[in-house]
């Protein structure tokens, strides 16, 4: 006997519509959120990497080109740079946990679920219970 869908606030399925059903809508959107944990890392982590010489030339650019004052043009660009990555880096450490949706604030590990960084596993399903 199918069950009707609800979903909370943040728009998570509540309960399934049948089991199958609700493991391929979890699946899908458990792999989704994983995506884009990954990709906020990767932007974090490029966003450092290869921010900071990008700024760099950035200012010598403009001392060059419009003969800026060296200290000048370096300081409003790493302003910028800081700025953009501060944003990306407070992203990833925000990120909500894909099971149980607090902040995945551990490094490995969520500390109220317990789910591992990038885990494959199936969310636990409530009609199981």
């Amino acid at each position: 006997m199918p069950l009707s869908v609800t979903t909370n606030s943040s728009g998570r399925l509540t309960a399934p519509l049948n089991r199958q059903c609700w493991a391929a809508k979890m699946d899908a959107d458990y792999e989704r959120r994983w995506k884009d944990y990954r990709i906020r890392h990767w932007a974090a982590v490029l966003g450092l990497v290869l921010g900071l010489p990008l700024a760099v030339v950035v200012a010598i650019f403009l001392k060059l080109r419009f003969d800026f004052d060296a200290v000048a043009s370096i300081v409003p660009v790493l302003l910028v740079w800081m700025a953009l990555w501060a944003w990306a880096a407070f992203r990833v450490t925000r990120f909500p946990c894909p099971r149980c949706g607090t902040v995945f604030n551990s490094g490995y590990a969520c500390s109220n679920c317990g789910l591992l960084l990038n885990e494959l596993v199936q969310p636990n399903n409530p009609a199981d219970a």
